[in-house]
């Protein structure tokens, strides 16, 4: 398919083509005449470039845009190409001299690449048929005239080229590798440098030092965001200064100047920075003009204040189930208040960070990101923390206290954490509801089966950890739950028996609260693993459309 750059040309091509063969050959001579006089800098009227390829105006009022000189250009030489391919002539009906592509090249002491290109900027080439029945390019010698006369500085240039030395390539790497030693600066003002001291062209040095990065990737000048390599000096360097060693003493002990050791610290700081994650749950509320004022007036992760402790931990109770006593309980209002600001901090660190350059860094921006980010890091602990108690309640009741409870403890968090990414506060749900789903849905996963057929006891542990009086457990908290079993339960009865008997075991929502695998239900019911899997996606695409859009992340991909 021919490609045009403004449909306006690929509308007249067309019309073109449709039209008689015996005006072909004026419609050619026309374009290629007009393609010595356009200047790339420049717009002309489409009316004026129709009529100087066809004769004729366009109708009064149709006059149409104005084209720019380069998109013309290129798209009149994808004209005669076109017009010349869809009806070619005999070479020997050639009116004039012509060359084909290799010995134009010669001609001109340029590589056929050149040719390529200079087609784009206004070298029109035409399609003869030649005596073996192939079609081909060409260019006549009145077309090759034209543009060496509108282009001769152009032409001589690439006639003055000559193809880089092995030597020649290697000095260039080595001499980048000095200009970065000196100061650190992307490839294209390396690029720069050099094409003024060797007198070679900017994007040849850009080529080379790019070709030499890719066939030697474990010594690569620069990566491929077209910064400089970042060296394991450099990386000595900023470990030792998060060790809290001073500027002044790294730069004294490597024997460097301290503008240079500053330099690459902040170097450092800005790319880790860059390398770092921050997904967000957007919210429009963050593009208020007063948003950040508004949302970050508090500092709410500094203000969750522990519980008192229930005297000292119990002969046999491990410290962390003890420790679990203390841990706060949010209510509706600081947990939402705490996801707005969580979410917020990412967002605004987001889009502060798109302007850091990590070789001219901007200190004040540097220090800002930084700042958002550790009260990034300060929220996302105070949310994770306050809900570990729900990770060992839901880990008790799957494995009781086995001996590897730690161990699914441990896994638990990891779900709470992911959960605290992924949770939107803005649809009004509990936190708790949403991450207890998510750590069921990892653990029916990730208990092995056996763990399901333990003998389930209670122990004095547990009996400590139920003991200690629980804030949250209030009205607003039990009405919550008695709502939400009541949204569960009436969407499950739009299933089928079966689907919601594969549902309730599957996701331990039973009175015993015990998860089985696929495989367990597909025992008990008399069919496959796999026909239970295919029960389950088909239960669950029902329950995405009863249950109201406030519950719809309670349902798994």
């Amino acid at each position: 398919m021919v490609r045009y750059i403004r449909k306006e040309m690929a509308q007249l091509a067309h019309q073109l083509t449709l039209g008689p063969l015996r005006l072909r050959d004026s419609q050619l001579h026309g374009a290629e005449r007009l393609a010595g006089i356009i200047e790339a800098h420049k717009t002309y009227p489409y009316d004026f470039v129709c009529y100087r390829i066809t004769g004729y105006h366009k109708a009064k009022g149709a006059a149409g845009p104005n084209l720019r000189g380069q998109d013309l250009l290129a798209d009149l030489s994808t004209l005669v190409d076109h017009l010349s391919k869809a009806a070619p002539k005999p070479l020997e009906q050639a009116p004039e001299k012509v060359f084909a592509p290799g010995k134009l090249a010669e001609y001109l002491n340029v590589s056929t690449k050149t040719i390529s290109r200079w087609r784009a900027r206004g070298l029109l080439g035409r399609r003869y048929k030649f005596a073996d029945g192939k079609v081909r390019l060409t260019f006549s010698e009145s077309a090759v005239q034209r543009f060496v006369d509108s282009h001769q500085e152009l032409v001589r240039r690439a006639a003055a080229f000559r193809q880089l030395s092995d030597q020649e390539r290697t000095q260039i790497v080595h001499q980048s590798r000095e200009l970065l030693a000196r100061r650190r600066m992307k490839l294209h003002e390396v690029a720069q440098e050099l094409s003024a001291c060797t007198g070679r062209a900017v994007e040849t040095i850009r080529y080379t030092l790019r070709r030499h990065d890719q066939e030697h990737p474990t010594e690569a000048v620069f990566a491929k965001d077209e910064t400089p390599q970042v060296k394991p000096e450099h990386r000595r360097i900023f470990e030792a200064y998060l060790a809290g060693d001073k500027v002044g003493e790294i730069a004294r002990a490597l024997g460097k100047p301290r503008a240079m050791i500053a330099e690459i610290i902040s170097e450092m700081r800005c790319r880790r920075i860059l390398d770092r994650l921050l997904t967000y749950m957007y919210n429009p509320e963050f593009d208020a003009p007063d948003a950040e004022q508004t949302i970050l007036s508090e500092e709410l992760a500094d203000s969750i204040e522990y519980l008192s402790p229930q005297g000292a931990s119990p002969p046999g109770v491990q410290p962390y189930i003890h420790e679990l006593a203390r841990l706060p309980v949010l209510t509706r209002q600081q947990e939402a208040a705490l996801f707005r600001q969580y979410n917020y901090l990412k967002f605004r660190a987001a889009q502060l960070r798109e302007r850091l350059d990590p070789l001219k860094v901007q200190p004040q921006l540097l220090a800002r990101i930084e700042k958002l980010i550790a009260r990034v890091d300060q929220t996302k602990a105070a949310l994770v923390r306050c809900n570990l108690r729900l990770v060992m309640n839901i880990a008790k009741r799957h494995v009781g206290n086995a001996p590897d409870l730690f161990e699914v403890v441990s896994d638990g968090n990891i779900s709470l954490m992911q959960a605290v990414e992924k949770f939107d506060y803005a649809r009004g749900n509990k936190f708790s509801t949403y991450a207890s789903w998510a750590i069921m849905r990892n653990y029916a996963r990730t208990i092995p089966e056996k763990r399901y057929r333990q003998r389930r006891y209670q122990t004095g542990s547990e009996e400590v950890l139920e003991a200690v009086p629980d804030p949250g457990a209030n009205a607003e908290a039990e009405w919550e739950r008695k709502s939400l079993r009541q949204k569960l339960g009436a969407a499950l009865n739009h299933l089928e028996p079966r689907e919601r008997q594969v549902v309730l075991h599957h996701f331990g929502l039973t009175k015993t609260g015990r998860q089985q695998t696929l495989e367990q239900i597909g025992k008990g019911m008399g069919v496959t693993k796999e026909r239970i899997r295919q029960i389950e996606r088909r239960a669950l695409d029902k329950l995405r459309n009863v249950l109201p859009e406030s519950l719809l992340d309670l349902v798994p991909d």
